[in-house]
């Protein structure tokens, strides 16, 4: 009877995310928040365990509901609100995020699908016409996001996070659309610091992601699936 659970036990392969614990993914939820505003010079606010519990409830529910990448879907919600002033300032907490996020990720499907059509617009227009008078199109503005990373394309390496850089420094150039040359290179470099800073805490989640997991299967017989230490337990 021990020899299929040996064989069972060593066979075991990653853990699908669903098996990951909610209460550890809304940790990761809750840490991205907490610093992605810090790198965005917005005030921090530490979760408590409300901010805990709200988002694990959340985490569950996108569970029960199907959702198969949970913890993607959840950060892309809380990147494109975080990128927008406005919703910037409401989600502050773990528990706004928690409630505003049915609302929040509405707001992400319609900028998805208004980005989508704008698109086809723009390849249906650059598209040659039989009754094309052969004058030049106005060249459509430099959105600030292109700008930003044509001025930083030549500077973001390996210890930056390029999409918190390139966001920083376009909300720099949405405030002040013309700034001097030596405004425009404090600028970039503030972005960098917040890329920089942004893949130090990156580095810094992931290894702790490892050791929660690590710790949560050594604690449940060496896997996050219920149904392996519950099985040990009864054995």
């Amino acid at each position: 009877m021990g020899e299929p659970d040996d064989e069972r036990w060593q066979d075991a392969g990653p853990e699908p995310e669903e098996r990951v614990p909610a209460g550890i993914r809304a940790r990761w939820i809750l840490d991205r928040l907490e610093n992605r505003r810090a790198a965005m010079g917005l005030t921090p606010k530490p979760a408590g365990r409300r901010d805990t519990d709200a988002v694990t409830r959340l985490v569950e529910r996108l569970d029960a509901a199907g959702e198969p990448d949970t913890s993607g879907l959840m950060e892309r919600v809380l990147d494109h609100a975080l990128d927008n002033g406005f919703q910037a300032k409401r989600v502050d907490t773990g528990r706004r995020f928690a409630r505003l996020f049915d609302e929040l990720r509405d707001d992400l499907t319609c900028d998805q699908r208004t980005l989508e059509r704008r698109r086809r617009e723009h390849a249906d227009a650059s598209q040659p016409t039989g009754s094309d008078t052969g004058e030049s199109r106005p060249a459509e503005p430099e959105s600030y996001e292109t700008r930003a990373r044509r001025m930083l394309a030549d500077r973001i390496g390996a210890d930056i996070d390029a999409s918190t850089a390139i966001r920083a420094l376009a909300d720099r150039l949405r405030l002040d659309p013309d700034p001097d040359p030596g405004q425009a290179a404090r600028y970039a470099e503030l972005a960098l610091r917040a890329g920089r800073k942004t893949r130090a805490e990156q580095a810094r989640r992931e290894s702790e992601r490892s050791r929660e997991l690590h710790d949560y299967r050594a604690s449940h017989g060496g896997s996050c699936f219920a149904g392996n230490w519950q099985l040990e337990q009864a054995t």
